[in-house]
């Protein structure tokens, strides 16, 4: 697949990938959106081994396996943290911490009601 292809930055062998996730797209599951995530990660992701590469901090360029994998799961962590803050920025998530540290998320007042109509 690669030998056709002139790959000369990160960035060239990011598009050739996303090309091929966005031709196999009309057969998946996956929604426009969090293939919009994913792209992103993999074009970090893609940037920096390719720069690895050429400074001589790796032996190739090509993501294995486990790094789509991970850059997917990336890709899912933004998106949720994303649809949360934008919940929160409407007023329709309350976001508070507990003793542990750990986040706790509860519909606001204006949320529940909002649930209600659903």
């Amino acid at each position: 697949m690669l030998e056709n292809h002139n790959i000369n930055s990160g960035d060239d062998y990011a598009n050739l990938l996303i090309a091929a996730l966005n031709e196999m797209k009309s057969e998946s599951f996956l929604e426009d959106e969090i293939l919009r995530f994913w792209f992103i990660e993999i074009r970090k992701l893609c940037v920096e081994k390719y720069q690895q590469y050429i400074t001589g901090k790796n032996e190739t360029y090509m993501l294995s396996d486990e790094e789509i994998d991970g850059a997917y799961k990336t890709a899912i962590e933004q998106m949720v943290n994303e649809a949360l803050e934008d919940l929160s920025e409407k007023g329709l998530l309350e976001i508070s911490i507990d003793e542990g540290g750990e986040v706790l998320y509860g519909l606001s007042e204006e949320g529940k009601k909002q649930a209600k109509n659903l």
